[in-house]
């Protein structure tokens, strides 16, 4: 083709491409289809009408121009990263990244194909070439945000939070209006457990954004952690105004009502509002498990908590307890955070998933795939369950344990693990689960009335300190308020010591510097009592209607010790008191705490996991009964 012939081509493809950018898709078309029709091959016109094509949702047409284009001009490198960036929303991984390093190889300094190859690599399953991506990326273009971004998702998958709010801080000094990093700045705040920080970060999201449920359902949820049960439920109310079916909104109402009530009807209505909307239930459904009633068991457990949490102190000695003789352990993982006591779980299970990337139907077609029999469910309504899961009826028998101290609500979910102490007989009406009974703290624990009383307690020993610790408590503003209302009360700054988030270390060392563990109420704590008691602190719990009011009650009659549970405010005060004027008696149930809790086999995982055993097994032989009826 003679020189001129190519300029005149030339100039038709620069007022197709002027056409283009202008919006007039079907003019510009029409002209690169005329370029073509003289030169088949020739590179910017395919290139361009592939570009075109992507943009107008042609995926496959996009696909073809664009590699024919690369064929015409392999040096061409914007050429690979455009067809790149299709094959990659095709879920072609391979070959997506195979053509951002073909851009790469032709430019190294390319920042956009760095960017766009490490979201590549990190959906491929290697976030640590992915980082190296973002971080070269970064590094050619320091002013670009969109690896900043992504560097900072990296890292907080990864734990590194510190690394991933100074990523997400970059972002938003080099674009203000980055929702996603305000609202990710958020995430990372209150993982670190900087309360304060986080509602700041979720506060500036939606100043942006406001119609965004996720926003203010975190928000909400951080707010909870706060102890501002009010300003809490508004946020999740309005997540809800935006998104009927925002299923972590409900399960936070349902947290939300178990915090600032113990009237089990109350707790069981939401639950069932959540299930109306949310509990896809199948009707009907059948299960190929063969229904052996002596055969070794698979059980599933499915948490979003297999780490450094609260509930792992019960999950870790349970999973060291089990004899995998008798059952085959199926851990479903829907957290993101990976840790030492994530390494020692898996090595406690026969199979692990990582499920959190998987959707409702993918995890309950897995676990029916996995031929597990008995499905245990360890977060209830908290944060990262999969309830939606166990609606789908995946497994033979289903139970709700540990997690959360009520109802699921769910009408698939068989059973629920509770004592008679927690849930005594005559409250079976406000479960949905058939109760079986086994025998065996943050802010938003610490309601306005709670406060009252335990100013009440300062109030009759004179002498006497509140020790208080919950994260954000460090935050000059929130401790202010705190203060504030306890001088409401009577009293004295002097006589209160604020302390934020502890490690572990440090707020197991508070024992040292307490006497006395005052249990709040209607929510009681659980973990947090086994730890107090742990330290050498006796606990003085009220307890309520609800189970979540009566895990105290639960713990101090299993040690025996349950004159240290009563039943009304008046009590509730009047024993904390005497406990903290008899130092002889406070001594001596001091130093036998731990004694009492080893001697009780409440923290014998061995002890635990026999029990357990035996319960899953009267129970599967039940549904074999069942099932050989039915035949």
């Amino acid at each position: 083709m003679s020189n001129t012939r190519k300029q005149q081509l030339g100039a038709q493809v620069g007022r197709a491409l002027q056409l283009h950018q202008s919006g007039d898709l079907d003019a510009a078309e029409a002209l690169y289809k005329q370029v073509l029709g003289l030169d088949p091959e020739h590179a910017d016109a395919l290139h361009l009408y592939g570009c075109l094509a992507d943009s107008r949702g042609q995926d496959e047409l996009a696909v073809s121009l664009i590699s024919r284009a690369v064929r015409a001009n392999r040096d061409a490198y914007p050429f690979h990263c455009n067809l790149a960036n299709i094959l990659a929303r095709q879920g072609r991984l391979d070959d997506a990244i195979r053509h951002y390093r073909a851009a790469l190889r032709i430019k190294p300094d390319f920042a956009i194909a760095l960017n766009n190859l490490g979201t590549a690599l990190e959906r491929n399953n290697d976030r640590a070439a992915a980082v190296l991506c973002y971080r070269k990326a970064i590094r050619y273009q320091p002013a670009y945000p969109d690896p900043h971004y992504n560097l900072g998702l990296a890292l907080k998958a990864d734990g590194d939070l510190d690394a991933a709010i100074a990523a997400y801080q970059e972002v938003i000094h080099l674009r203000p209006s980055h929702v996603g990093a305000h609202y990710n700045l958020g995430n990372a705040h209150a993982l670190a457990q900087r309360p304060v920080q986080a509602v700041a970060a979720y506060r500036a999201a939606l100043a942006l954004q406001a119609d965004d449920p996720r926003i203010h359902t975190n928000l909400g949820g951080t707010l909870m952690k706060l102890g501002q049960l009010e300003t809490a439920i508004q946020s999740f109310e309005r997540a809800l105004q935006l998104d009927a079916k925002d299923m972590f909104a409900q399960s936070n109402l349902i947290q939300a009502a178990s915090y600032a009530s113990d009237d089990p009807a109350e707790l069981r209505a939401q639950c069932e509002r959540w299930c109306r909307t949310h509990a896809v239930v199948q009707e009907g459904v059948s299960h190929a498990n063969t229904p052996d009633m002596q055969r070794r068991l698979r059980v599933g457990y499915v948490s979003a908590d297999f780490h450094l949490h609260a509930a792992s102190y019960w999950i870790e000695p349970l999973f060291a307890g089990h004899d995998h003789d008798v059952c085959e352990i199926h851990c479903y993982s829907n957290g993101e955070r990976h840790d030492d006591v994530t390494k020692r779980l898996m090595a406690r299970a026969d199979a692990w998933v990582d499920c959190a990337t998987l959707d409702d139907d993918a995890l309950a077609a897995r676990i029916r795939a996995d031929g597990i029999d008995i499905l245990v469910d360890l977060s209830g309504h908290t944060e990262g369950h999969r309830l939606p899961v166990f609606a789908r009826k995946p497994a033979p028998v289903q139970i709700s344990w540990l997690g959360f101290p009520g109802s699921t609500g769910l009408p698939a979910m068989d059973y629920r693990f509770t004592d008679a102490v927690m849930d005594p007989p005559g409250v079976e009406p406000y479960y949905a689960e058939e109760l079986v009974r086994l025998s065996f703290n943050n802010l938003a624990k610490i309601t306005p009335p709670m406060l009252k009383l335990w100013c009440r307690i300062l109030g009759e020993v004179p002498d006497a300190r509140l020790l208080f610790q919950g994260a954000g408590l460090d935050d000059p503003d929130l401790a202010r308020d705190v203060i504030a209302r306890l001088e409401q009360e009577g009293v004295a700054p002097e006589r209160v010591q604020l302390l934020g988030w502890q490690g572990m270390q440090g707020y197991l060392a508070l024992g040292q510097q307490a006497d006395i563990a005052l249990d709040p109420f209607p929510f009681n704590g659980g973990v947090t009592t086994f730890h107090a008691l742990w330290m050498g602190l006796p606990v003085v719990t009220l307890s309520g209607r609800s189970a979540a009011s009566r895990v105290g009650r639960s713990i101090l009659s299993g040690i025996g010790l349950p004159e240290l549970a009563v039943e009304d405010e008046a009590a509730y005060v009047s024993t904390a008191v005497a406990l903290a004027r008899d130092a002889e008696r406070l001594a001596t149930l001091r130093g036998g705490l731990r004694e009492r809790l080893e001697s009780s086999g409440l923290t014998g995982g061995a002890t635990l996991a026999r029990e357990v055993e035996d319960v899953y097994r009267r129970l599967w032989r039940r549904w074999c009964e069942s099932a050989a009826g039915e035949r």
